[in-house]
């Protein structure tokens, strides 16, 4: 779809003032996305998990299994916290 880019002068603008317009400024993104066919966006993503949080990437059985059952909202488990707690105590 196209737009005049009016719509970019606002969100720009916002930021400038810092007035959150969050529903605006994802309908952009959206926009932006959807005129990618490559999704050079998605291909962007996964480098930076790769080399800022050593997120495992490529094609083998165990990085797919990862990407599939790899939570970071295990860290809010209440077994895995306490086990945490105790062993921040027995260093203590």
């Amino acid at each position: 779809m196209e737009d005049t880019g009016e719509v970019n002068w606002l969100v720009s603008d916002a930021i400038g003032m810092e007035v959150p317009i969050p529903a605006i400024a994802t309908a952009v993104m959206q926009l932006i996305a959807s005129r990618d066919q490559q999704k050079n966006w998605a291909r962007a993503i996964v480098l930076m998990r790769h080399a800022f949080g050593g997120h495992p990437v490529g094609p083998d059985a165990a990085t797919a299994h990862e990407r599939h059952v790899g939570r970071v909202g295990d860290c809010l488990n209440p077994n895995l916290v306490e086990e945490v707690g105790r062993a921040v105590l027995r260093r203590a």
